[in-house]
């Protein structure tokens, strides 16, 4: 009995020591304000995984609370008992992040809701793109307190106007090609393409009866629809490639990924961007005629940064936090790298292989660098590309302090060229006094 006891005690002990061990590392107060208009249902897979990693290292709101998925964002808020919805326009932000987080602009269509009937086609957007008031907001918080900025496929793709992308892709430094894409297991009809796809496929091109796995590539502007066939030979091995440069390496301590087998956009570094990974195919000659017809690199960055001012600013051309399940619990020590060591192929082997240890060195680094001093909180608001620190509303003064405008009482002395007690157009007779009352 006794041996029994010990026995089951020394069982419990390591069970809770992982427990004991994550409770060990302290929370860290980090502000990170998540934008995710792409949640059409109460699953939250565009940006649960990003609640996760923040969780499991520890990191907690500005009240020391953990943060929720179905409540810490910025975006469409579905509530499926209700049948209804809410939206938390990225207006309210605030001021003073470490870190903000474009998850997904492409919104939610009356389709996409669980309460509707899908008919599989496109149909009326209810919410969704990135508007130029809410990116200009982002991008001066950037610029003037220094937040770090992790940018996500898709947010600069349709429905975001084409002024806000354009825009969007000089500050990040990359291009656009209009090309986006996603590898699916099985192209057949019925199984997960789209119909719209499909639709759009078939009045340029003959019927669709493809099977088996392929990449579908969308043309954003044109709607052309280019599919590449593993049973047809267009392509090699199953996914895209994902491999890091040096300076990735070195950013995030990554030497290999699994393949990514999710939606991706096709884009070209500028400026003083930095790719720390790539993308690259597996094709077949057929496949390597197909994207070279259409101008389609065989290689082109997966991750990108810059630096603006004290902020890093990342691109992920895919939708890396996109991720069906995730633990319901974090607070086990090691979780995500036994996790990591469990994955094998899919998704998931993405998720726990490469965007957790990028995510767990971004936000080390923003943790790092501690909040700004509210001096550095921008003085100057900004509208149309135009900066300007005060203005005139109705009858009074005001001026941008800590994001918002607040009123200014100018106070003055008219210091005309008369002595006191003489005559006002009198001028004085030395310039001493003058002096002395220009001092006071």
């Amino acid at each position: 009995m006794k041996k029994t006891f010990i026995g089951a005690a020394i069982v419990l002990l390591l069970l809770l020591i992982p427990f004991i061990v994550w409770l060990a590392q302290g929370s860290e107060p980090l502000k990170v304000a998540i934008v995710d208009k792409t949640v059409p249902s109460e699953n939250y897979r565009e940006h649960k995984g990003l609640t996760w990693v923040l969780n499991h290292n520890r990191y907690v709101k500005e009240d020391e609370s953990d943060y929720l998925a179905d409540a810490d964002y910025f975006g469409f808020m579905p509530d499926e008992a209700e049948k209804d919805y809410e939206i938390r326009g990225v207006e309210e932000l605030g001021a003073g992040y470490d870190l903000i987080y474009l998850a997904d602009a492409y919104g939610v269509y009356e389709d996409d809701l669980p309460w509707q009937e899908a008919k599989g086609e496109r149909s009326e957007l209810i919410y969704g793109g990135l508007e130029m008031a809410e990116w200009q907001a982002i991008k001066q918080q950037v610029m003037d307190v220094g937040s770090d900025l992790v940018v996500e496929f898709n947010t600069f793709a349709s429905p975001t106007d084409a002024a806000v992308s354009a825009d969007m892709e000089e500050f990040l430094g990359i291009k656009w090609s209009g090309w986006s894409g996603r590898y699916f297991p099985d192209l057949a009809a019925g199984a997960e393409v789209p119909e719209w796809i499909i639709q759009n496929y078939e009045q340029d091109a003959e019927d669709w009866q493809f099977t088996g796995g392929g990449f579908v590539l969308v043309e954003d502007a044109s709607g052309e629809i280019v599919v590449l066939s593993e049973e047809r030979g267009d392509i090699e091995n199953a996914g895209l490639h994902v491999k890091f440069t040096e300076l990735g390496q070195t950013a995030f301590g990554l030497q290999e990924s699994p393949t990514f087998d999710y939606w991706f956009d096709i884009n070209e570094v500028q400026g003083q961007t930095e790719v720390l990974a790539e993308y690259e195919w597996s094709l077949g000659e057929q496949g390597q005629a197909a994207l070279s017809e259409r101008g389609i690199p065989e290689t082109f960055p997966a991750v990108m940064h810059r630096a603006v001012n004290d902020a890093g600013v990342y691109y992920f051309a895919g939708d890396f936090v996109d991720v069906e399940d995730v633990p319901s619990f974090y607070q086990y020590g090691g979780l995500a790298k036994m996790r990591d060591w469990m994955s094998f192929g899919g998704n998931d082997s993405f998720y726990w292989k490469t965007y957790v240890p990028m995510m767990e060195s971004i936000l080390a680094e923003s943790s790092g660098k501690g909040q700004e001093t509210p001096s550095q909180v921008s003085s100057a608001a900004e509208k149309d590309g135009i900066s300007y620190p005060s203005r005139v509303n109705g009858e009074q003064f005001e001026v941008f302090e800590d994001g918002e405008w607040k009123e200014f009482t100018v106070k003055g002395v008219n210091m005309g060229m008369a002595k006191p007690g003489t005559f006002p157009r009198s001028p004085a007779r030395n310039m001493t006094a003058g002096s002395r009352r220009s001092e006071k």
